[in-house]
């Protein structure tokens, strides 16, 4: 959805009107599984209206395109699913322990035949049934299986000399001087901010919180963290205002960051 915005300094933004644009029309899969690039850029040009309705309030002239993400392995995912597998062993009972009777000592030999006998016909009936399921088998036409796109190991250097894509961070715990606050991410020269937290309304506090940015140019990208009281409405500067904010090279914090858990002052 693609809104345009009319600033105002006093009330919340008045919208223009809006847009919406079809993921379907530029995502797609090759035959392996993979997403494929779409990146004509195709000049568009589309009626805005308030709500996607009634009448037309301009036009928007636009392109758009696609660009899949790498299926980069993550190393805390791929523990986590080692840790869920199942561990049990299966153990397959044969055909004489599933028929099995116990037989009295002391019951004779006419206990004896009757339960060889019976497990005799359960060993028939078993094997009726594994020949019925077989020939159904042949019959069943097969299921496609799902292509699953291959994940790719990248170490911390091999990551860094990518130049665009998602940063994925987590936000584990905080300790500040204010409270009912909330922390906010920003990315580069972006309007809004990438990420906002929860209401913060202790002074410490663990937020355990996940988040993403979209990083365009890596070598020249900033990101900055930043506190900020909320106001009821957009014009109460008394409210609504940075508290404290840190801007740094995105490069360097994300070199810091994947190696170890990182403290940011």
């Amino acid at each position: 959805m693609l809104e345009v915005m009319d600033q105002e300094t006093v009330n919340s933004d008045r919208s223009l009107g809006l847009v919406e644009v079809l993921a379907s029309d530029y995502v797609a899969k090759a035959d392996n599984g993979e997403f494929l690039v779409h990146d004509k850029k195709v000049p568009q040009a589309a009626v805005l209206r308030i709500h996607g309705r009634g009448s037309p309030k301009g036009t928007l002239n636009y392109t758009a395109a696609f660009y899949p993400c790498l299926n980069v392995a993550d190393p805390e995912d791929e523990e986590e699913e080692a840790a869920s597998m199942p561990t049990e062993s299966i153990e397959k009972k044969t055909s004489s322990e599933r028929g099995r009777i116990s037989v009295d000592r002391k019951s004779g030999e006419k206990d004896a035949i009757a339960a060889k006998n019976e497990e005799n016909a359960l060993s028939k009936v078993e094997s009726t049934i594994t020949k019925m399921l077989a020939e159904g088998e042949k019959q069943q036409p097969e299921t496609p299986t799902e292509q699953k796109i291959p994940r790719i190991r990248l170490t911390p250097e091999e990551l860094v000399k990518h130049e665009s894509g998602l940063i994925i961070f987590k936000v584990l715990d905080c300790e500040l001087n204010r409270t009912n606050v909330h922390l906010e991410v920003v990315m580069d020269d972006m309007a809004f901010p990438s990420y906002t937290s929860s209401a913060i309304r202790s002074k410490k506090i663990l937020l355990d919180e996940t988040g993403d940015c979209f990083v365009r140019e890596l070598d020249f990208s900033k990101i900055t963290l930043r506190l900020r009281e909320k106001g009821e409405s957009k014009g109460d500067e008394k409210k609504d205002h940075t508290i404290a904010k840190l801007t740094g090279n995105t490069l360097d914090t994300l070199k810091q960051c994947l190696v170890s858990i990182t403290t940011l002052v």
